[in-house]
Formats: C-alpha cells, structure tokens, sequence
C-alpha cells in the first residue's frame, strides 16, 4: 500500500470542491463517468497508484476473483479504477502510465479507467492506495475499504468482494412517497396512500394518536408499488402517520377536527353591511367580508350585504326573500312563509358546512336585527345540529335585540 502524496492532494483542491457531492470523472475513452447515473446499481471505486506494489498485486487478484463470480458480473454492479501516476500527474504521460497499469491487471469486460481522477482523494477520504470505495443503489457511501486493516491481498480481496455482495443483496429503496390530507373529521375514514420502488420493498405505517398511542400497521403494496390504507380517527388533535421502508421515512400529520363546529370563539368572523354589530358580539377581531381565509369561519349578513354568504346558501340549497313584510325561506324542498316587521320582528337562519377542510359557519337574518339575533344565537349556544331557523320578537319595545327574545322554531340535525 502507498500514501497518497499530500502535495499532489493539495493541487487538486478546486476540483474536489465542484465535485465531491456527485462524483464526476473523464473516462480513458473520452467519456463521462457520474455517480447519479448509476442509480439503482452498487458502484465500486479502487483508488490505486502506478507506483504502488500493493496495487500491482491486489488489483490482478481482484480481477481474476470478480470474472469467477457471476453475480459480479450480472449487470447490478459498476467497478471503476482511478488510476494515479505522481510521476506524471495530470499529463497524458501520466495517462498512458494509467493506462498501462490498468491493463496489467487484466481487468474483467465492463471495468472502468478513470485516469488522473485525482479529486477522488477528498471526494471520498481516501488517504492509502489501494483503498476501495463501496457505494450502495441510491448513492451512499457505504465504506471506504482500508488497506491498512487487510494488508494481506487474500484477506483484501475476499473482505471487499463479501462487502460488495452484501450490499448488492439489499433491496433498496429507490423512491417513497407519501400522501395524507391535511385535515380530517372526526369519525370520518382518512386515506393514506402513496409509492415504493422497487414495489417489492415491504413497508410499515405507524399512526401516532394525539394521546401517544402508537398503532403499527402494513399496508398492502400493489404490483405498481402504490399501497394505501383507511382509518377512522376516534379522538381530535394532531395524528401522525409515519411511513417506513428500510432506511427510508416519511411522516405525514393530520389535523383531526370536531364533527360538529360546536363552540365558534376561535373562529374568525366576516361580517357584510350593516352587520358590524352582530359580529363583534362575536369577536372584537372581526372584519369585513372579503376573501375567504383558510381557518374556520363565521359568515354574518344576508346574501345582498355578505357575498360570500351567496355563495354557501346555493351549497346548502337556501334561499331567502323579501317584499315588503312578506318573506320566504327555502331550505332544499321546504318552504316557509314568514312575516318580518322591520325593528320588531324578524328571522334568522344559521347553518354550518364542513368545507375543504374546515367549517363555514353561516348566520343571517332577513334583516339586520334577524343578523344580530344568529350572532347572539351562536355566541350562547353549542351548534350540535347542522340548521336552526330562529323566530325574533322584541317583546319589551326597546328597538334592540336580547336573548330572552330570541327562539328556536325548527332544528335540522342534517341538510
């Protein structure tokens, strides 16, 4: 064995640093040799030197043990020499000298000469000739097999060719996805789905309850690699699901939300015109209606102040209308005919929706008093059922809006 000269090492520091992420090196042909086209096969580099006894023994015996062995020479496995020559570094003598050493050895069909690839030095830490770097499918660095510790060519040789097999017996993972929506219900199924390659790798999925429960499952992993699984979440919090394969994880969380919206003071509240008030018994943060943000929210205001309140009443299938003291409500096929004395009496719907992931909560009257009874409404109740129609009277003659006044007429527990 020979150490590599520091001052040659020292020459050729610009290059490591382009190069040492993913090895590239010119072939004795003219050709490129890259680390990331290998993908998929275990690739194996002997740093050796043309004035190196060790490597004039080891390097024939190595060639003569890797023709014998047919798994060596399959296809799944790459060897490339980088020959050095320090008499003539990075000349074409110093090629020629490469060339020449490469040949005695009499290497097997399919070896690769990288002649001059000094920058393999620092790209893979290797410090003695002939050192041999093992790199697995997906590009990792195994093991860099030290001649120090196999100074005996028998033991070199048969130490690295078991090292190459091991590795090459893997199943590697050459791709792992993993898929999971960002939000679910509570009760509801949940999918979890993704991709292995190669799709005989076997693979283990964990879901992680908000309590820390641990459940450990497999899913089944079909002919194209995809897997999927279902499961119904029995509590709300934050769940994980971890996919593992080999060394390879992906983790997913999942945000598992009430059924019901339930208590809406953490929601944010839009308000249309006229609705001011109605909202901020709500929510001293509330705004006006605008875009609709990503979290859950409070709709207030009638179609005509609120325009994103139009658009959830044609999801829900509601409709409402106004002539003179004569209104009708629409909730899908039903249809009610009320009477609204403007300041004295009035109605109120108020609705929720679960929508891309979150809930649309929904209060309006047919005017501004029937508003401000649904925010009254929702500030003191827990909406356990999907649709309540309110009945409003002001009852003491005072022009405003008190809860005493306000009454449930009809309750939908689904619409």
């Amino acid at each position: 064995m020979r150490r590599i000269t520091p001052l040659l090492v020292l020459l050729m520091i610009s290059q490591v640093m382009l190069l040492a992420v993913d090895f590239e090196a010119s072939t004795y042909e003219g050709g490129e040799f890259r680390l990331s086209d290998l993908r998929g096969k275990v690739v194996v580099i002997v740093v050796a030197q043309t004035t190196c006894p060790h490597c004039r023994e080891f390097l024939p015996a190595l060639s003569k043990a890797w023709k014998s062995d047919s798994e060596l020479s399959s296809g799944k496995y790459v060897l490339a020499v980088v020959m050095l020559d320090p008499v003539h570094p990075l000349s074409s003598t110093g090629r020629a000298k490469d060339k020449e050493a490469f040949e005695g050895a009499s290497p097997p069909r399919g070896w690769i000469l990288l002649p001059e690839a000094w920058h393999a030095i620092d790209a893979f830490g290797v410090k003695y000739t002939a050192s041999v770097v093992i790199i697995d499918q997906r590009g990792n660095l195994v093991e860099v097999v030290d001649p120090r510790l196999h100074p005996r060519i028998d033991e070199m040789v048969s130490y690295t060719l078991a090292r190459v097999r091991e590795v090459g017996s893997r199943t590697p993972v050459l791709k792992m996805t993993l898929k999971a929506p960002r939000v679910a219900v509570l009760g509801d199924a949940v999918g979890v789905s993704g991709e292995v390659q190669p799709p005989s790798v076997k693979v283990n999925i964990s879901i992680t309850k908000p309590s820390g429960e641990k459940v450990i499952l497999r899913p089944r992993v079909a002919g194209n690699g995809e897997f999927s699984l279902y499961f119904t979440p029995d509590s709300e919090g934050t769940w994980v699901i971890r996919a593992e394969a080999d060394s390879e994880v992906r983790e997913a969380r999942i945000m598992v939300i009430p059924n019901k919206p339930r208590g809406i003071e953490s929601y944010e509240v839009l308000y249309g015109k006229n609705d001011e008030r109605a909202a901020k018994v709500i929510s001293q943060k509330a705004r006006r209606a605008e875009t609709l943000p990503r979290d859950n929210v409070v709709l207030l205001g009638g179609p005509k102040a609120n325009s994103l309140v139009l658009e959830f009443n044609s999801i829900a299938g509601i409709s409402m209308f106004l002539r003179g003291s004569e209104a009708k409500l629409y909730v899908k096929s039903r249809e009610y005919d009320l009477n609204v004395k403007f300041g004295k009496e009035d109605y109120a719907i108020v609705y929720w929706l679960r929508w891309e992931g979150r809930f649309v909560v929904v209060g309006e009257g047919f005017t501004r008093f029937g508003t401000l009874a649904a925010s009254i409404f929702m500030k003191t109740n827990q909406l356990e059922d999907q649709l309540y129609l309110l009945h409003w009277v002001d009852s003491n003659g005072n022009g405003d809006v008190e809860l005493n006044e306000i009454e449930v007429i009809l309750k939908l527990d689904r619409i």
